[in-house]
């Protein structure tokens, strides 16, 4: 204690107990009151140690003894008791004053968890209560000062008292700033070693702490200007561009309410990191908010996962262009943007003519690589801002917007076509194929994302049904044809249930014998408005909406529930096997098999009365499930024959990997075998080629007696064709059948 202060305060306190005693008995000046009080906080803020008060008051009642030796000790003690009492107050309020400012401002300083902060508060408690225990002994004893001091020896023994109790207090004191300290070094040490970023802020947003941890984030030092951190990071970028990071720390200042934002730090290193910052309010002792605090966790690795996880979903993973579901979002603002500024766009649809052939004849990895190349070529056929995407399979759209001449228009879509014609060269495979492109135009062709793919898909069929390898716009007609397509099918979905369909049968003759063999089951719709609709019209919508399933399963229940009837007719002039065609779409699906099988039983059929018949490009599946079902039917009784032989496939070398009982010559062989001696050189070669594998032969198409003596000649077993019957109802076809006995009757029945 500096001795100069020491001596004033010893001063103060002499002046004090004297002017109480000098001054008429109760009635104490309000100004001497004051003085005690404000040496009460003397006392405290001057931080007086035990020792050095117990002598100051030892001097000042001995100077007191020296000046009034008249007053009795008794009288001495009265007079002492209401300033002593007063300045034990001051004392108490001052010492509690002291305490609360220096704790509140500890624990302001600690940034930590919540529940690290309701520790130190209930620390603080701890010691306040410690403090109330011994201040209420000081100012119990003041109370009994003038007994106390009414005999010497003991008023001597009870201020060593109060001094035990000051030292006690000033012992908690100590004991609790060991505690925070102690704390205080936890929590630095988790700050310092926290692998998140933390940073604090005053209310201006001005940063006043940043911890290790971004330090080695930023690469900056701990002693550079924090404030111009944010600056400096040239990187760094958040999710809301509209408003900087410093402004949102200082809405939270101004506001109370917590906010999330996610920046990007170049790391010293060179890479990217990401952190997800969470700046939330600081609040003082009396719930006013000081400042701010930004606590970031790293989340680079969860940000790659998510773009990761983005980009698998709209990207597609062989030619890394947009995929469909990209398409829509990205057309969709096309569209807006074209609707908006009043400019055209254009949506191309591209197919390749023939991938599935490079598929099927060199593997499905060479097909993917013609696909990488084919949507390079694509794109750089377009202008570097239009957007290319791989719609499925072999399908590429491309939009193409603010194309205000038609000119500018053809002449990519020619680009495209004639890029996609150039020869691939893969690996060790040189290939060609082609490409169909259809063309619409918003607003003209349509003013909708679904509408205007359609209306360029409907462009691109035109284009493939043209002879391939070309272009095609949009036009009226055939959003003519799309409407009657789609009321067809719409029409499709009702024509089952209200029993619209009908079989008619085809007989298939033994050329030899003229005996009918058997028939060949033909679906026919009857549309109630349109009439009787061709196979060809319905049958492929069947397949694209799924419908084909239910009407396959009515055709098969049908011809077994005709063949029943026929063969349990003991007069009946026909007793013999139904054909029943199968679309590869059924048999694909898997377990057929069984639905045939079930579908005798319920109908009480027996196998041998059915036959299936099935297309090449069934065979070029080449799968265990197609061999397995295939053989399941023969094993079962059913026959199996294969339709059409020779369209649009190189499936000879199919044939011996499955078993069957009939190949049929598909009737473009057959009609030109008269005129074109290739045509029947061909004819000859799959008769023998079929009689080797074990198979009977079925002639499609014969039209004249010359084509089927030259059958004949060749070997051929059956005919089937419009020189003996079209293809009739049932009573019409037994009717047939009943006055049919050679080749020339049947020729002449029809």
């Amino acid at each position: 204690m500096n001795q100069d202060v020491l001596r004033d305060i010893s001063e103060k306190y002499c002046g004090l107990l004297r002017a109480f005693l000098l001054s008429p008995e109760g009635n104490a000046a309000s100004e001497q009151l004051q003085l005690a009080h404000h040496l009460g906080g003397s006392l405290v803020m001057g931080r007086i140690a035990p020792a050095e008060l117990l002598g100051i008051h030892q001097a000042a009642v001995e100077s007191l003894a020296n000046c009034c030796p008249a007053l009795p000790l008794a009288q001495i003690g009265a007079r002492l008791n209401m300033p002593l009492v007063t300045m034990y107050q001051a004392y108490e309020s001052a010492f509690r004053e002291r305490i609360a400012v220096r704790y509140q401002d500890l624990a302001a300083s600690f940034f930590c968890a919540s529940g690290e902060q309701e520790l130190i508060a209930r620390q603080i408690g701890d010691v306040f209560n410690d403090f109330n225990t011994h201040l209420g002994s000081i100012i119990g004893f003041a109370e009994m000062v003038e007994d106390e001091l009414s005999r010497k020896s003991s008023g001597q023994q009870s201020l060593h008292l109060l001094m035990q109790n000051l030292t006690a207090l000033l012992k908690a004191e100590h004991a609790i700033q060991q505690r925070i300290r102690s704390s205080e070094r936890q929590f630095r040490t988790l700050v310092d070693n926290s692998p998140d970023v933390i940073l604090r802020y005053d209310m201006e947003g001005r940063c006043v702490f940043a911890n290790p941890a971004f330090t080695r984030e930023t690469g900056l030092m701990a002693d550079q200007d924090i404030n111009t951190i944010l600056d400096r990071s040239a990187n760094r970028r958040w999710d809301d561009e509209s408003c900087s990071f410093g402004e949102r720390v200082r809405q939270v200042a101004a506001t109370g309410v917590a906010d999330v934002v996610v920046l990007e730090w170049r790391h010293p290193q060179g890479h990217l990191v990401s952190h997800e910052m969470h700046i939330v309010p600081e609040y003082d002792a009396d719930e006013q908010i000081f400042g701010t605090l930004a606590i970031g966790r790293d989340v680079t690795r969860r940000k790659e996962v998510e773009f990761k996880l983005r980009h698998q979903a709209n990207y597609d993973p062989l030619s890394g262009l947009p995929n469909r579901r990209l398409l829509g979002d990205m057309l969709q603002r096309e569209v807006a943007s074209a609707k908006k500024h009043a400019y055209p766009l254009a949506v191309v649809f591209i197919d390749l003519d023939r991938f599935k052939d490079v598929n099927d004849s060199l593997g499905h990895s060479v097909g993917d690589q013609l696909l990488v190349v084919a949507a390079q070529r694509v794109r750089a056929s377009v202008r570097e801002h239009d957007l290319v995407a791989r719609l499925a399979g072999d399908e590429f759209v491309a939009v193409l917007p603010r194309l205000e001449a038609s000119a500018a228009l053809t002449r990519i879509g020619d680009d495209i076509v004639a890029a996609l014609a150039e020869p691939f060269q893969l690996g060790e495979h040189r290939v060609r194929i082609s490409a169909s492109v259809g063309i619409a135009i918003y607003p003209h062709d349509a003013d909708t994302v679904t509408t205007l793919i359609g209306c360029a898909d409907q462009a691109m069929f035109a284009a493939k049904g043209g002879g391939r390898n070309g272009l095609a716009f949009f036009t009226e007609d055939m959003r003519e044809k799309s409407f009657e397509r789609r009321r067809l099918l719409n029409d499709l979905y009702d024509a089952l249930q209200e029993g619209q369909f009908e079989l008619h049968f085809q007989p298939a003759l033994e050329l030899q014998s003229g005996v009918i063999h058997k028939a060949e089951a033909l679906v026919r719709w009857r549309h109630p408005a349109f009439g009787m609709i061709s196979p060809d019209r319905f049958i492929p919508l069947a397949e694209e909406s799924g419908l084909i399933f239910d009407l396959g399963r009515w055709i098969l229940q049908e011809a077994a529930r005709v063949s029943v009837r026929w063969n349990a007719q003991g007069t009946s002039p026909f007793r013999k096997q139904i054909s029943v065609n199968l679309s590869p779409v059924q048999f694909l699906n898997g377990h057929y098999d069984a639905i045939v099988m079930d579908q005798l039983s319920l109908q009480g059929c027996q196998p041998d009365l059915i036959a299936i018949e099935i297309t090449e490009g069934l065979l070029l599946d080449d799968s265990e499930a197609v061999r397995s079902q295939l053989n399941n039917l023969r094993a079962a009784g059913i026959q199996v024959a294969l339709d059409d032989f020779g369209t649009g496939y190189s499936a000879m070398s199919y044939l011996k990997k499955f078993s069957m009982d009939y190949l049929k010559i598909d009737r473009s062989f057959v009609q030109d075998m008269v005129d074109a001696d290739s045509n029947k050189a061909i004819v000859e070669a799959i008769i023998v080629m079929a009689h080797r594998l074990g198979m009977k032969v079925i002639a499609e198409g014969v039209e004249t007696m010359v084509q089927a003596q030259l059958l004949r000649d060749a070997g051929c077993e059956y005919v089937q064709g419009y020189l003996y019957s079209r293809p009739l109802p049932e009573d019409d076809f037994l009717n047939f059948a009943a006055s049919a006995h050679s080749p020339a009757d049947a020729a002449a029945a029809r």
